[in-house]
């Protein structure tokens, strides 16, 4: 079957180089780097800086050939089939910087993909995405290896995996993700008839879960997102790590994006699903857990399709720089940075004037202390310029860099810029004692960044204890270690006597070694239905990313959000089935799992 799935892709191939010299000679005129001069717009990719070099893949630009924008097709946008790079070790202006070639090989076009950057800085992996909506056909399942070569090119090549749990995963678009470590995680977004070639011809469908990649060993996980939100379904959002301050481990933070659930398709979004920036998202990878924590300061609107870095301040803190974004309702684009600091758990916002909105832009930290963003598209633009794409960046060759120490705008990179300090207002928050101030949504949050501090507990839902896979039995039903099932017992019953913090965390000891043997977690034992009602109501799969059915009910109010589960319609089988378009076959569940560890 795999010789079928290269053939099927040689096809494809074959079909979009075809379909590429019909368009005739306007489209032989673009080029994969135009000027400054001709260069108009870049949106839907992804970036990396790896060694000495700022990473651009995938997504697609506009530019003008022979003084109008290119019309080598209809939207006068195309797809960016070379990988692109620039030089970090030396200072450059917007307008003049030079961008080096880096061919692609047969590794695939894709928008909305994410690269995983190896901890050594010289590789990265190619996850996630969709096929242009200008280019036939749907990628198929596999991950690419990007190695460089120190000279600001490098090599694609495959990255097969062996782990039974890849060959039953979905490929989706436009969630989220982040490389913690030698791991890669992603979560949220959709599947569709673009993202897989085992989904073609589907509708945009909304799916849970984080998968992983230990990019060292290869091996995939699969784990709930049952406490992201309600559905644990997530899309638009941005993703970054930063070590806990009180741990020895890093941790992922969640920021904004659109959740949905039934009876929502992934196209249907509404304004009151978008994740409140007020509210901070926490997973901590090693314990799969998911936790969150409230914010205050100057809190940004809701928005979708920004871009965030993570960088260390010179005082113990850590610092989030957020830039851009849309409402998803009005598609109206924003032009603000904002800065969020760790612990403190402040937003800040920069003070300029709005110029450049944008959105589908990425950014990366370069140069010590600058921020650096690339392409975007601003959807309200003058109602003189029909098409989005002909609308001419304000920022030269789509590039803008912003110095985060100083929260100004400038017109070139600096490669001998000095050390990141935290901006000054973010010092004098600290400086005035505002730390102390801090209302903790629970102590196993406070201490992931105030160790050994006494700290005010605000007594809200903040530790989220998965629901477990009944495919995947596990020796601590609730997916945490008895330790820290106890520390959790403490933390939700802060405002009760010591004493009874010590006769419930005897109980919970006690209960632990009576029902181990059932493996129900302790959500399930507190809403877990009778023995009848659980054979009348199924419960529904929680599992993500995995093979659809072939076939569906055709019922228009019907909604596949994670596998072998219909909303508002009937289960699906959740048997074991095969894809004969692929050879891949369905499990239900595969490596759907609930970890354990200490906090």
């Amino acid at each position: 079957m795999r010789n079928f799935s290269g053939v099927c892709f040689l096809f494809l191939f074959v079909c979009s180089i075809t379909s590429a010299l019909a368009l005739g000679p306007t489209r032989d005129k673009a080029v994969n780097s135009p000027s400054s001069e001709n260069f108009l717009r870049r949106a839907y990719h992804a970036s990396v800086v790896l060694g000495d070099y700022l990473y651009i893949d995938g997504g697609e630009l506009s530019q003008l050939v022979d003084g109008v924008p290119d019309d080598g097709f209809e939207s006068h946008n195309r797809p960016n089939n070379i990988t692109l790079s620039i030089d970090l070790s030396s200072s450059w202006k917007n307008a003049t910087v030079a961008i080096n070639l880096v061919p692609k090989g047969l590794a695939p076009i894709l928008n909305h993909e994410t690269l995983w950057k190896t901890p050594d800085r010289n590789s990265c992996f190619l996850w996630a995405g969709e096929t242009s909506l200008l280019i036939y056909g749907s990628p198929l399942l596999e991950v690419w290896k990007f190695n460089i070569d120190n000279l600001g090119g490098g090599t694609w090549s495959p990255a097969p995996s062996s782990d039974t749990l890849f060959p039953h995963l979905l490929r989706q678009s436009t969630g989220c993700g982040v490389a913690n470590g030698d791991t890669g995680f992603y979560t949220g977004g959709y599947t569709s008839g673009k993202t897989d070639f085992a989904t073609s011809g589907q509708a945009n469908i909304g799916r849970e879960g984080i998968v992983s990649l230990n990019m060292t060993s290869g091996a995939w996980s699969n784990d709930s997102t049952i406490g992201l939100d309600e559905y644990g379904m997530i899309q638009s959002c941005v993703a970054v790590t930063l070590p806990a301050i009180g741990l020895d481990r890093s941790l992922i933070i969640i920021l904004g994006g659109t959740n949905w659930g039934p009876p929502l398709w992934a196209s249907q979004i509404l304004p009151s699903r978008q994740m409140s920036l007020n509210n901070i998202t926490i997973y901590d990878p090693h314990i799969g857990v998911w936790f969150s924590q409230t914010a205050t300061g100057t809190i940004p609107g809701n928005r979708g399709n920004f871009c965030a870095v993570s960088i260390p301040g010179d005082n113990g803190t850590y610092e989030i720089f957020i830039y851009g974004g849309e409402i998803s309702s009005t598609r109206k684009p924003y032009d603000e940075i904002y800065v969020l600091s760790i612990p403190g758990f402040v937003w800040f916002k920069a003070d300029y004037p709005p110029q450049s909105p944008r959105i589908f832009h990425t950014c990366e930290v370069v140069g010590r202390r600058q921020l650096v963003t690339i392409g975007g598209l601003n959807h309200h633009y003058s109602p003189s310029i029909p098409n989005v794409w002909d609308v001419k960046d304000t920022f030269s060759q789509g590039l803008g860099i912003f110095d985060m120490t100083d929260m100004v705008w400038k017109d070139s990179y600096d490669a001998n810029a000095s050390d990141y300090r935290s901006p000054e207002v973010v010092k004098d928050w600290y400086a005035a004692g505002n730390q102390n101030s801090v209302n903790w949504q629970s102590k196993q949050v406070a201490r992931m960044f105030i160790p050994n501090d006494v700290v005010s507990v605000n007594p809200t839902q903040a530790y989220i204890v998965p629901s477990t896979s009944p495919s995947t039995p596990t020796s601590s039903s609730t997916g945490l270690a008895l330790s820290d099932r106890i520390a959790l017992a403490t933390s939700i019953s802060f405002g009760v006597p010591g004493v009874a913090v010590a006769i419930l965390g005897l109980y919970l000891t006690w209960r632990h070694y009576k029902n181990k043997a059932k493996n129900a977690t302790v959500h399930q034992e507190e809403t877990s239905p009778s023995p009848a009602e659980a054979e009348s109501n199924p419960e529904p799969n929680t599992s993500s990313e995995l093979r659809p059915a072939n076939s569906l009910p055709s019922n228009s109010h019907t909604q596949l959000f994670n596998t072998g589960t219909l909303i508002n319609g009937a289960n699906a089988e959740a048997s074991t089935r095969a894809e004969t378009a692929t050879g891949r076959t369905v499990v239900n569940n595969p490596g759907l799992r609930q970890r354990s560890g200490s906090i």
